[in-house]
C-alpha cells in the first residue's frame, strides 16, 4: 500500500487523492503506516499532506487520533 502510493502521489491530481482518501477510510488503512510519505520529495510530501485534507473532509474521525 505504502509503495503503490508513493509511486503514485508525486504526479497525483485531486480526483486520484480524493479516491486514495476514499479508500484510506473504507479500508480502514492506518494513518500512521503512511508518515514516512510526509518525508520524501517534495511534491510527494506536499500531496501527502493534501491527501491527509481529503482524508479530513470525508472522514475527520480517521485523521482525530
Amino acid at each position: 500500500m505504502h509503495d503503490e502510493l508513493r509511486q503514485c502521489l508525486a504526479e497525483s491530481d485531486s480526483v486520484m487523492r480524493k479516491a486514495w482518501a476514499e479508500r484510506i477510510v473504507t479500508e480502514g488503512i492506518p494513518l500512521p503506516g503512511l508518515f514516512p510519505l510526509w518525508h520524501g520529495d517534495p511534491a510527494t510530501a506536499q500531496r501527502f499532506m493534501w491527501l491527509i485534507g481529503d482524508v479530513c473532509q470525508r472522514d475527520p474521525k480517521v485523521v482525530e487520533p
